[in-house]
């Protein structure tokens, strides 16, 4: 299947090449309620918004937003933390906590199975009964069908079968709480920060975990399937960084970027990587080849999402959405 996934690209890439720009705004989304993160399926050419109270105050949705900047539909959802999309089933992933009155924290975290054709919510996944931080990130591997969620609450990275919505493992991460997440879908290989100076990496095959070194506050992962690279925010004051790594965790660079670097995208097609530093509001934009600095982006986010098939970039600020041209 990883094989035949490489037919994809080609499609991508002339998508891509017909729809370049340059750092045009082409629209923003204001949210005076807030947001929690975006996600991008770029074989549909469709973004998913995550809303905390977004209906009547109170509910949480999911806003569909075409490749044209137009609100197709709002679907409601009962939680709103994290949220990944499955580029080829178009099924949305949305992680966070609901209450309980059964378990002894007051809560539950689960990952509710969002089908935006029919508008509806299909399940419900129960994660985990213990109280803490709760699901923090999601991830999807379109090839395998795997959703892969940070577990904050009990230090692990949990494996759900998007086939059966089964979680098939939960894999502990050494008493080490995981960040963002990442999957490279051609090596079936799964990175997450992990708020220290380490990135766990999983191995599909195997849920075997190895560890890389970098910086002292790991924040953001994101992976370029096609250099087999991973990048990493080091989410400090000082000197902020985003690390460059093999598909191993060998360090291969160290790129400077702006204050407290909290979200992380690359495109895959234009090898351009984009990084949200919060603390300043702007966003870098390098090479993800050479890791050199080709722009700082005067938008404030703290995460961010690409769609590799029309070049265009959605930035995350806490009450808003800008979608812009690389």
């Amino acid at each position: 299947m990883r094989t035949l996934w490489k037919a994809l690209f080609p499609v991508v890439l002339i998508a891509a090449t017909a729809g370049a720009q340059a750092q045009t705004v082409l629209a923003t989304f204001n949210y005076p309620l807030g947001v929690s993160g975006v996600a991008v399926d770029y074989l549909c050419n469709r973004t998913f918004v995550l809303l905390p109270n977004f209906i009547n105050g109170s509910s949480s949705a999911v806003q569909e937003i075409d490749g044209s900047n137009n609100v197709v539909k709002t679907i409601p959802v009962p939680t709103s933390n994290a949220i990944a999309v499955n580029v080829v089933t178009g099924l949305v992933y949305v992680g966070g906590a609901i209450p309980s009155t059964t378990n002894p924290s007051g809560i539950e975290s689960v990952v509710a199975v969002v089908n935006p054709r029919k508008g509806t919510v299909t399940s419900v996944i129960p994660v985990t009964a213990t109280g803490g931080f709760g699901i923090v990130a999601l991830a999807v591997d379109p090839v395998t069908d795997r959703i892969f969620v940070s577990n904050a609450s009990d230090d692990s990275l949990v494996v759900i079968n998007g086939r059966t919505n089964a979680i098939t493992a939960s894999v502990s991460l050494n008493s080490q709480v995981p960040a963002g997440l990442g999957v490279n879908f051609i090596t079936g290989r799964v990175y997450a920060a992990l708020n220290n100076n380490q990135v766990a990496i999983l191995r599909e095959s195997t849920n075997a975990v190895t560890y890389a070194t970098y910086g002292s506050q790991t924040s953001a992962v994101a992976v370029d399937p096609v250099l087999n690279r991973e990048y990493v925010t080091d989410a400090v004051f000082d000197t902020p960084t985003v690390g460059v790594l093999s598909s191993k965790g060998q360090t291969l660079a160290s790129v400077p970027v702006g204050l407290f670097p909290q979200g992380i995208d690359v495109d895959f097609v234009t090898s351009l990587v984009f990084v949200a530093n919060e603390a300043d509001g702007t966003i870098t934009e390098f090479t993800a080849q050479g890791g050199s600095v080709i722009a700082t982006i005067p938008i404030a986010a703290n995460s961010i999402a690409v769609n590799p098939a029309q070049s265009t970039v959605y930035a995350v600020g806490p009450t808003s959405v800008t979608v812009f041209a690389e």
